[in-house]
């Protein structure tokens, strides 16, 4: 079976992607991370691993998808299972 896209055709692009999601979960990696607030400014995300900033990236990195506020992680730089992943943003609100 072959998954398909909205237009009908086969995108092996997001079967590759699905397969190696499920891989990642299988083996007990993190691929996401829910964030508790919505960060007002996406350029202020800072994410790290273990103490190591990791970069912006959907190759080897993280991507913020605001529907589900989740930190996605993609590649080389999907957190394993003993990790301290560290996710810094700003939000709204008011100082006391």
């Amino acid at each position: 079976r072959r998954a398909s896209d909205s237009s009908g055709g086969a995108d092996p692009a997001t079967v590759d992607r699905l397969f190696e999601w499920r891989s990642f979960t299988a083996a007990g990696l993190q691929t996401s991370v829910e964030l508790s607030g919505t960060p007002t400014s996406l350029s202020e995300i800072r994410v790290t691993v273990n103490g190591t900033l990791v970069s912006y990236s959907t190759l080897d990195g993280w991507f913020y998808d605001s529907a589900t506020n989740s930190i996605i992680f993609y590649g080389d730089s999907i957190p394993g299972s003993e990790t301290q992943v560290i996710v810094t943003y700003p939000i709204a609100g008011t100082c006391l």
